[in-house]
């Protein structure tokens, strides 16, 4: 599965107007159009991932498991490079996690279902990274919108925690203050008149990244979503 992603900062004070145009253009598009997501990220101990975040590398991984309110619990490995977003998927026999409890101390330790997703190549995928802990919990309510190749999300009430379970890891937790507007798409350069109806502003934009800055008391993490209003 690969395809492009292009994030957009939504500011507090326009996210009702930013899900009010989208509502209005594309409410009940897509088959589950709402509900909260939850992650736990894993990563080495030298925090090779988030790393790769910080340093702007041309290649970046992310290890983590996701569920949805009463779904299955995936295994997920997404890599970006300069061409694009790939990912790949594997189901996991176990209940939603808490910060702490059922979890395994190890990445290579998740209980994968056989035949099911990627399973194989994930494994070797993460054999080549070593041992990756789980660090960081990120929940968030999100909102599905779809219109042709288009798959676009607006994710708020970002909540961010450390799971204890890595040696970085300590015993904290926070909001993220903005939301973020999610496009992922098959072209590489997509026309997107909602986004300036919206006037909102592509950036980078990584959740875990900012997570784990906000945690470990990096005070300017957020002073490059900071505006002067009206200027972009």
């Amino acid at each position: 599965m690969r395809y492009y992603e292009y994030k957009y900062v939504i500011e507090p004070e326009r996210l009702s107007y930013a899900l009010a145009l989208m509502e209005s253009l594309y409410g009940g598009t897509d088959p589950f159009p709402a509900g909260m997501v939850h992650s736990i990220y894993f990563d080495t101990v030298p925090l090779t991932c988030y790393q790769q975040c910080v340093n702007g590398s041309e290649r970046k991984s992310k290890y983590r498991i996701r569920w949805y309110e009463g779904g299955q619990v995936h295994a997920q490995i997404k890599e970006k490079d300069l061409v694009g977003v790939s990912k790949m998927k594997g189901v996991l026999a176990m209940t939603a996690p808490t910060a702490t409890a059922h979890l395994p101390s190890f990445w290579q330790q998740l209980p994968f279902v056989a035949g099911h997703g990627d399973n194989v190549a994930m494994q070797a995928r993460s054999a080549m990274m070593g041992p990756l802990l789980p660090l960081l919990r990120v929940s968030y309510y999100r909102r599905r919108y779809r219109s042709f190749d288009f798959r676009m999300n607006i994710d708020s009430a970002i909540a961010v925690e450390m799971t204890g379970r890595h040696p970085a890891g300590r015993v904290a937790k926070t909001m993220i203050p903005m939301a973020v507007m999610e496009i992922k798409t098959t072209q590489e350069r997509p026309v997107l008149p909602f986004a300036t109806a919206m006037v909102l502003r592509q950036d980078s934009f990584s959740k875990y990244m900012l997570g784990i800055k906000l945690l470990t008391g990096e005070h300017d993490a957020l002073n490059r979503y900071v505006t002067v209003k009206g200027i972009y």
